[in-house]
């Protein structure tokens, strides 16, 4: 049976095991904990500290790559300390529903907007494509119609200029009724980078 557990956040909040094995023969402390950073998601960390030492000395923590959709910090049967996430790209609507109805609680206050805001993005993202709209137009509009207005530090094609050297691609067919306000949003809620637009890497 796998145990949701809430509240290890940080190196200061972790959750210690006292006894953990250090190479063959040595024994460690280790502590774990699953961090979240606006903009980039959820990642699980691990620490141990160095038995070698003579005065408990915690060496550098381990850090797995970010997921940008919901993340648990979990024990499971064998009561192992490990995670489980989900990338948005990879949810349906109906599972961004139930993680929020079953699990909101677990999850950092901050990132509580955001899925919620993914969830309507999706249902309005789904009845078009039953409509027919193809997926790039589906996905613009969709922002549109369920998200605030973006506040851009930079303009979004000052972004894009200057990351393809000044020869930025026309994006006026892409965005179709779309605004540049939307397309930074679009990038921004899968967390994708210019390339990956242009270059059609990305999954809705």
């Amino acid at each position: 049976m796998i145990e949701y557990l809430k509240g290890h956040t940080s190196a200061e909040s972790a959750l210690i095991v006292d006894d953990y094995p250090y190479g063959f023969r040595l024994r460690c402390k280790i502590r774990y904990w699953l961090e979240y950073k606006d903009g980039f998601g959820f990642r699980f960390v691990s620490q141990t500290t160095n038995p070698k030492k003579s005065v408990e000395t915690w060496n550098k923590p381990k850090a797995r790559v970010y997921c940008d959709g919901p993340s648990f910090l979990i024990r499971n049967a064998n009561n192992h300390i490990s995670w489980t996430g989900f990338y948005l790209g990879s949810l349906t609507e109906a599972m961004a529903r139930d993680i929020l109805t079953t699990h909101a609680e677990k999850l950092p206050r901050e990132f509580i907007p955001k899925l919620e805001q993914f969830i309507k993005f999706k249902a309005e993202y789904d009845r078009l494509k039953d409509e027919g709209v193809p997926f790039q137009k589906a996905g613009f509009l969709a922002v549109r119609r369920t998200m605030p207005a973006s506040s851009l530090k930079l303009p979004l094609r000052d972004k894009i200029s200057a990351h393809f050297q000044g020869a930025a691609p026309d994006l006026t067919p892409l965005m179709d009724s779309g605004t540049i306000g939307d397309l930074e949003d679009y990038l921004d809620l899968f967390n994708l980078t210019f390339k990956d637009f242009i270059e059609e890497k990305h999954e809705v």
